[in-house]
C-alpha cells in the first residue's frame, strides 16, 4: 500500500512548522546575551513549534484514509472521464509531438519508482539531463493552458516533485500538449473546431511548465509522507480492532 505520485497533492497543501520570519526570531533572540521573561517564553514557544510532530492537514487524512480503505476492503473507485481517457489514448502522439518541437528522441518511460510509501510512473525520463517530463494532453483547444502563467496547477506540480524525489533529481517540467482528440470520443453536441488541431503550428501546441525540487521541498515531503504513513498505519489498527 501505498501513495500514487499522481495524487498526492492532498497530502502536500499547507505548510508544517515555521515561516523564515520565525526561524530568524529563534535566531536572533538564541543569540541575546540577555532575555527578558517575554522573549524567554517566546523563544521556548518558537522552539516548541519548530519541534512538534507534523500535523496531517484535514484534506490529507481524509486522502490517507481512502487509501486505506481502498486496500482493507479490496476495491477500487478510479475515476474515470472522456478528459481522462483522451489522455491515455493519445499520450504517444503528445510525446511525439513534444519531440518534433524540441527536437527530443524520448519515449514512454516503462518504469515504476518506488520509495517508501510513495510510487508512480513518470511519463519520460531522461537518464542524460536528470529530469522528468510529465505530458499533459489537453481536452480541447479551449482547455489548453496557451502560456506558461496559464497552466497553474498545484497537482500537477506535486506529482513531478514527487517523481523528482523519488528519483533523487531536481529538474522537472510539466508539458502540455494540445493534439486532435479522437473521434470516438466526441458526441454530436462537441464542437469539432474545438478538437481537430493538427492545422495549428506544432510550437504553438506545446506549453511547457518548470518544475524545481529543492532542500527545502525534500524536507517538507518526507516529513508529511512520514506523517502520512504513520496515520494510515493507526488508522489501519482502527480497523482491524473495529
Amino acid at each position: 500500500m501505498k501513495l500514487r505520485a499522481s495524487s498526492v497533492g492532498a497530502i502536500f497543501t499547507g505548510k508544517d512548522g515555521l515561516t523564515e520570519k520565525q526561524l530568524q526570531k529563534i535566531y536572533d533572540l538564541s543569540v541575546k546575551e540577555k532575555r527578558t521573561v517575554k522573549q524567554e517564553e517566546e523563544l521556548n514557544l518558537l522552539i516548541a513549534k519548530r519541534d512538534a510532530p507534523i500535523e496531517l492537514p484535514k484534506g490529507a487524512i481524509t486522502h490517507v484514509e481512502e487509501l486505506v480503505n481502498k486496500d482493507f476492503f479490496k476495491y477500487d473507485d478510479r475515476y474515470s472521464s472522456k478528459e481522462m481517457d483522451k489522455g491515455t489514448m493519445v499520450e504517444d502522439t503528445s510525446i511525439e509531438l513534444y519531440n518534433r518541437v524540441f527536437m527530443t528522441d524520448y519515449k514512454k518511460a516503462d518504469v515504476r519508482l518506488e520509495i517508501d510509501f510513495l510510487s508512480g510512473s513518470p511519463d519520460i525520463i531522461d537518464e542524460n539531463n536528470k529530469m522528468i517530463v510529465d505530458i499533459k494532453s489537453s481536452w480541447s483547444k479551449k482547455t489548453f493552458p496557451k502560456l506558461s502563467r496559464h497552466a497553474d496547477n498545484d497537482t500537477y506540480v506535486w506529482q513531478v516533485k514527487a517523481y523528482l524525489l523519488m528519483k533523487g533529481w531536481s529538474k522537472g517540467q510539466i508539458a502540455y500538449c494540445l493534439v486532435s482528440t479522437p473521434e470516438e470520443l466526441l458526441t454530436e453536441w462537441d464542437d469539432d473546431t474545438l478538437h481537430y488541431v493538427d492545422h495549428i503550428d506544432e510550437s504553438k501546441r506545446v506549453t511547457v511548465v518548470d518544475v524545481e525540487l529543492t532542500e527545502e521541498d525534500k524536507v517538507f515531503m518526507l516529513g508529511r509522507l512520514k506523517a502520512a504513513k504513520e496515520y494510515a498505519e493507526k488508522y489501519l489498527d482502527e480497523l482491524k480492532n473495529k
